[in-house]
């Protein structure tokens, strides 16, 4: 019997070893893990931004290469407190250029402003902006197909002609993947443009005046918005209504949580005002008494 006790524990002892010695190993394997995690986490690409507020105020947030403009957004609704509607955005402005631009929910800000110089004087706002999603609020004001039958009505046979050519006699005047599409402000006195309503279209890169800018001017602001927001679908497609799409749903769960935060505001405020009154009648009871 004594034999048999002590062989049990022996075995006890080895099991009791082994546990030490996967609880060891399990700790190893935990540290290396700690370890590449911040290798990696090092390996993330960082910035320091300032983002000029809609009050005058401004905000300074680190971001990685992570993060999406979506994701920033997010973090400034936290700290703003503010309505979450889908026309609030990040906005480039290029003082340099004198150009301006929508931050795409779905950009990485930081390889974006990455191509910025060191000397940059670009500012980056959070606003609202209508124009930002517009197309897709109030999709009938885009709808030119009435204009476009008047004009092919009205057009003479060789104006028909003068469009049958073939693709040897058109010429590429850009591509939209390797460009941004920009507002240009006041050019009519800068550029002596015909109008102030103008567009830019320019490699991320550019920073300043350069021959591969495409400068492009419009009769009104009307038409300067349809190209800009055509250019814009051209060149993120259906991406650009997924961002708008995600906006709606952020702005309503938003909405909802506001909602029912009133509500709750409302009744404790309202069971304080009960208690008071009681407290009010019972102590003017007394005083009688």
């Amino acid at each position: 019997m004594d034999d048999i006790d002590a062989m049990f524990s022996d075995l006890l002892g080895e099991m009791d070893l082994l546990t030490q010695e996967e609880k060891e190993a399990q700790a190893k394997a935990d540290k290396i893990k700690l370890a590449l995690e911040k290798l990696q986490e090092a390996k993330v690409k960082k910035l320091v931004i300032k983002v000029l507020m809609n009050d005058s105020s401004s905000k300074t947030l680190m971001v990685d290469e992570r993060q999406t403009v979506r994701d920033i957004l997010d973090h400034l609704f936290e700290k703003s407190h503010c309505d979450c509607s889908v026309e609030w955005c990040l906005y480039e402005i290029n003082p340099d250029l004198q150009i301006e631009r929508f931050f795409e929910d779905h950009e990485n800000l930081v390889e974006v402003l990455s191509q910025w110089t060191r000397d940059s004087e670009n500012k980056i706002l959070f606003v609202e902006k209508p124009d930002k999603y517009a197309v897709f609020k109030n999709p009938q004001n885009f709808y030119i197909g009435k204009k476009e039958k008047k004009e092919k009505k009205d057009m003479k046979e060789k104006d028909k002609e003068s469009l049958l050519k073939t693709s040897q006699d058109l010429a590429c005047f850009i591509q939209f993947d390797n460009v941004h599409v920009y507002y240009g402000t006041q050019y009519k006195n800068k550029y002596k443009a015909p109008t102030d309503y103008c567009f830019v279209l320019k490699h991320p890169q550019i920073q300043k005046e350069s021959q591969y800018i495409k400068y492009l001017c419009c009769d009104d602001r009307w038409l300067m918005h349809l190209w800009v927001t055509g250019i814009r679908i051209a060149k993120y497609g259906k991406t650009m209504y997924d961002n708008y799409n995600i906006a709606v749903q952020k702005a309503g769960l938003a909405s909802r949580w506001s909602n029912l935060s009133n509500v709750e505001s409302k009744a404790s405020s309202g069971t304080g005002k009960g208690i008071a009154g009681v407290e009010t009648v019972v102590f003017v009871y007394m005083m009688c008494d």
